[in-house]
């Protein structure tokens, strides 16, 4: 005869299993309707795109000068970033709302579990003092990678610039002397009789 514990133990499981396939349920739900209104979701996606990519523009790109070459080089990449972003959106967005849901309405735990948390954290400050210095550490990596990026992208858009005026200067010239050549050739054709 089973005793009371281990009645309490197939409760806990059997409601865990019910819960786990109702998320599974709302999981379907959710990648159907993501399905059946792709059209929304590229719509969003491309709002979202549309402020981000001119909000980033607006904050990582100090020279004025640039600002317009790449709103426009931003507004052309759109139907590749749009090709992109939906299908990371179906493979990984009706996971992240499902288990955003699912923590609405799921208990934060006990205050001794928390508590604990907090003890063992406040026995350990040279831990905090060490994860708080490689935090910093990788803040400063990122930022010296966004600097290189930057600075390659600056460099490679004054090259384009740059071999840009001198092809369009060549042309001019060629274009200079090929009718300089057709006006000389009828002015010495009408000078003859």
């Amino acid at each position: 005869m089973p005793n009371k514990s281990q009645d309490s133990a197939i409760t806990i499981s059997l409601k865990k299993h019910r819960e786990d396939e109702r998320v599974r349920d709302i999981l379907l739900a959710v990648e159907q309707l993501f399905y059946r209104e792709e059209n929304a979701v590229a719509f969003v996606l491309g709002c979202l795109y549309d402020i981000g990519s001119i909000n980033l523009i607006e904050k990582k790109i100090p020279i004025a000068l640039f600002k317009p070459l790449l709103r426009s080089v931003a507004r052309h990449s759109r139907p590749a970033f749009r090709f992109i972003a939906i299908r990371w959106f179906h493979q990984n967005c009706p996971k992240l709302i499902t288990d955003w849901l699912h923590s609405l309405v799921v208990f934060e735990p006990p205050e001794a579990e928390i508590l604990a948390a907090i003890d063992v954290s406040a026995q350990h400050p040279e831990i905090e003092l060490a994860l708080a210095v490689q935090q910093k550490q990788n803040e400063v990596v990122q930022l010296q990678q966004q600097l290189r990026q930057t600075t390659v992208l600056a460099v490679t858009i004054a090259a384009l610039f740059g071999s840009a005026t001198l092809w369009l200067g060549y042309e001019l010239q060629q274009v200079r002397a090929s009718s300089s050549m057709t006006l000389r050739q009828t002015i010495e054709s009408r000078a003859t009789p």
